[in-house]
């Protein structure tokens, strides 16, 4: 996962220019820094998470469908073996 940089140091002093204090400023960046620290996800982030996710849908919906035709096949052989041997 990539990381968005973060100038705390901007951050306080866009804070401090809109009106608020110091003490405040650093505060909301000190929590903003935290949440960062501890993996905020990107836009590409998750658009690779999607992408795998179609991946995985793909080779398991190929799976379901490759199950299914071994099914049919095995019940069309039990079928074809009895009017065989019925025959």
């Amino acid at each position: 996962m990539s990381r968005a940089a973060f100038d705390t140091h901007a951050a306080v002093r866009a804070m401090e220019k809109a009106g608020l204090a110091a003490a405040q400023a650093e505060a909301i960046t000190d929590s903003i820094r935290s949440a960062v620290s501890e993996g905020v996800a990107t836009k590409s982030d998750i658009a690779e998470l999607r992408a795998d996710m179609a991946s995985v849908e793909t080779r398991m919906t190929r799976t379901l469908y490759g199950v299914a035709a071994a099914l049919l096949a095995g019940q069309l052989a039990a079928v074809l073996a009895l009017l065989c041997l019925l025959g």
